[in-house]
């Protein structure tokens, strides 16, 4: 229910936004090269077997704090402390650089104590989720995705841009007790491959934005333990709507991160993490 009503919340912001503004200057940058966010997550993670029942995080609420010196971001989050703090702990580490031309982000996620959808008890399951990617803008002189997605930069005129480059992914997963029989030993796998995509960023009156972008990765990879190849593809829509001050600029960024882990024709799983982060960001 609670997501529902942001996706109500979302469609009516839009809905609202005044008429597009197209000005002569295409991308600005504010003058103060310092920066520190603040940020609220809410982050569900679900794990699913073919025909199984579907794992998901219990404690999807966390709070983070970043900091910004020019164009490299670093940020850290942990669960929020007006939730009971689970026996093991989860993080949100990541390191990113948003330039003209391209952008690269390196993460390390964890996600402890999955529970099965609908029951009280927990399973166990220990996801762990690392990566590195790098994404080149075709259209870098008219496009700007750090304006939308890190503030970095203020996008004056509504444009798109083809998206395309190259990223790197580690996932392990973990049944303690052998809940799901096939992760009773961690398994860890490695996978790599091309990504494309595209993004299109409006611009409002009142200096609002809104972005849409959809990047898709074709992964070939391993399971380090058993050295078998499978493949796994990723899909990540991501929609944000901000606004940017004199001084400041905040968004809410509405993200999906699904990968398929296809380890045969009849044998499918599948890792998705569902992400609603509110972001302030006051530069000095």
């Amino acid at each position: 229910m609670a997501l529902k009503n942001i996706f109500i919340c979302l469609f009516l912001i839009i809905f609202l936004l005044p008429d597009t503004v197209y000005s002569e200057g295409r991308i600005s940058s504010f003058e103060e090269n310092l920066a520190a966010n603040f940020f609220l997550n809410f982050r569900m993670l679900t794990f699913k077997e073919f025909d199984s029942p579907e794992y998901i995080s219990d404690k999807p609420w966390d709070i983070g704090l970043g900091l910004r010196y020019k164009n490299i971001f670093a940020s850290f989050s942990l669960p929020a402390p007006f939730i009971k703090q689970p026996k093991r702990l989860g993080y949100d580490i990541e390191i990113s650089s948003y330039f003209e031309r391209a952008y690269f982000e390196a993460y390390s996620k964890r996600y402890p104590n999955l529970i099965e959808q609908d029951s009280n008890e927990y399973s166990d399951v220990d996801v762990d989720s690392s990566g590195i990617i790098v994404i080149f803008l075709q259209n870098s002189e008219n496009h700007s995705l750090g304006s939308a997605i890190k503030l970095n930069k203020k996008q004056n005129q509504s444009s798109g841009s083809l998206l395309y480059g190259f990223g790197i992914f580690h996932s392990s997963l973990y049944s303690t007790n052998g809940t799901i029989e096939k992760f009773s030993d961690k398994q860890n796998l490695l996978y790599f491959g091309p990504g494309l995509g595209y993004s299109y960023l409006w611009t409002f009156k009142n200096c609002a934005f809104l972005n849409i972008s959809l990047l898709s990765f074709m992964n070939p990879g391993i399971n380090i333990n058993t050295d078998r190849w499978l493949f796994i593809p990723q899909l990540q829509p991501r929609i944000v709507i901000g606004h940017h001050n004199d001084t400041w600029s905040a968004n809410l960024t509405m993200m999906n991160n699904a990968k398929f882990i296809i380890w045969n024709k009849d044998e499918i799983d599948s890792l998705t993490l569902i992400s609603i982060s509110i972001m302030f960001s006051k530069r000095f």
